[in-house]
């Protein structure tokens, strides 16, 4: 092999991985988080932030929540991706839609431009009216235009571990 052979090898190769490169990262991408928040006129709160860290706008169609209403094993969420290709960490999971009774007017449908993001306030009394008590784990999803879902971390919504305490704890004194 001579030194062109060489070159031209290095170079289309070269070539070949930046340009897969470039695919990958100017692919819409959304980054959905969920945390615990306080507001001044609905009380504790869950922030869902919506952010748009690609190259390109994403128009966020749906937003809704999530929480495990049934245990199945590993073969039986196997079996459920296998025939109806769903998120497979939210198999065995009830989806609900954010309701009207946010802190502020839903703003979805919203086309998030690349470096820009929304936050909507859910209180807590909501996700727990839909949760039919204590939700506990609590995923959200969003969707944008083209059908695609992005999905947060599980976050614990349920009763707070250091009233849980108080309550078992017997009285000191």
């Amino acid at each position: 092999m001579t030194l062109t052979d060489f070159l031209a090898v290095w170079g289309a190769a070269l070539s070949t991985l930046v340009a897969a490169r470039e695919i990958l990262l100017s692919r819409d991408k959304l980054k959905v988080q969920l945390i615990h928040g306080v507001s001044d006129t609905a009380g504790a709160c869950a922030v869902l932030f919506i952010a748009n860290p690609g190259k390109r706008a994403v128009m966020v169609q749906y937003a809704g929540y999530a929480w495990p209403y049934e245990k199945l094993t590993f073969l039986q969420k196997l079996r459920h991706f296998m025939k109806y290709r769903h998120h497979w960490r939210t198999i065995g999971w009830c989806h609900t839609p954010l309701s009207s009774d946010l802190v502020e007017a839903s703003p979805l449908p919203k086309l998030l431009e690349p470096g820009h993001s929304e936050q909507l306030w859910i209180p807590l009394a909501s996700l727990r009216n839909s949760a039919r008590g204590e939700p506990g784990l609590v995923v959200a999803q969003v969707q944008d235009a083209l059908g695609r879902s992005y999905y947060s971390e599980a976050v614990y919504f349920g009763p707070s571990r250091i009233t849980q305490r108080a309550q078992v704890a017997p009285p000191r004194g």
